[in-house]
């Protein structure tokens, strides 16, 4: 065989072996995003992207209800539906610590309702002033639901913190931020861990116990990730309060 006719063979095999390594690549990032299971929009395909699961997105929402004779009104909560009907909405994939958790579990509801706050602070544009909204009228550029989200926001952080209202001062006081694992032995190189930290890092950043401890300057025991867990459901009960989930 002559050298070109080898060297022929060669280039065929190697654009058989590329084609079929990319097929594969390609194929493992669809399935990690979720590309093709249901409706809705994706990142790019890549196995740079983080997982994603399909799911229904809903809002609590308080209504009233007036009687018949207008002299009873009860007020009810109600979930509005923030997915489309048919479609699903592509998130993260959940942490271990939130994976757990049943699928009607009132923690996991606050922690995905918490998550979905802080995209929807990011995600508003600005007030548009030449433009007119959907009816007609001047349009605030989403304005007004940012401050209900960031209101929604600060509700969750001074929970987590204890902080509450001052009467006297008209407005909630803010001191330190709760702690949930503080460094005993300063000659480490170990962080405290604060309670609104770790509920951001799990719910709106996915992270693990073991990134975040890593993350912080301390070792990733079985006891540490077991005390951030056991920490990070308390503050999940203490968000489902504070955001109104029953």
């Amino acid at each position: 065989m002559s050298d070109v006719a080898f060297n022929r063979d060669q280039r065929i095999a190697r654009g058989v072996v590329e084609r079929l390594t990319m097929a594969v690549i390609n194929a493992a990032a669809v399935r990690r995003q979720g590309i093709g299971r249901g409706n809705g929009a994706r990142s790019p395909v890549g196995l740079a992207q983080d997982r994603r699961t399909l799911g229904i997105v809903s809002d609590p929402r308080t209504v009233e209800a007036v009687s018949d004779d207008g002299r009873t009104t009860m007020r009810m909560r109600l979930d509005e539906m923030m997915t489309p009907v048919g479609y699903k909405t592509a998130r993260g994939t959940l942490p271990p610590v939130l994976a757990m958790l049943p699928q009607g579990d009132p923690r996991l509801r606050a922690a995905i309702m918490f998550a979905d706050t802080v995209e929807r602070i990011d995600s508003v544009k600005g007030a548009d002033i030449g433009g007119d909204g959907a009816k007609g009228v001047l349009s605030d550029g989403g304005a007004t639901t940012k401050v209900k989200h960031a209101a929604r926001f600060n509700r969750v952080r001074d929970a987590v913190n204890g902080w509450t209202y001052d009467d006297k001062a008209g407005r909630v006081v803010r001191d330190r931020e709760r702690v949930v694992l503080r460094v005993r032995r300063r000659r480490s190189n170990a962080q405290d861990i604060k309670a609104f930290e770790l509920l951001c890092a799990v719910c709106v950043d996915g992270k693990d116990m073991r990134e975040i401890l890593v993350s912080r300057g301390w070792s990733a025991q079985s006891e540490q990730r077991k005390a951030l867990a056991v920490a990070l459901l308390d503050m999940l009960d203490t968000v489902r309060g504070a955001i109104g989930i029953a």
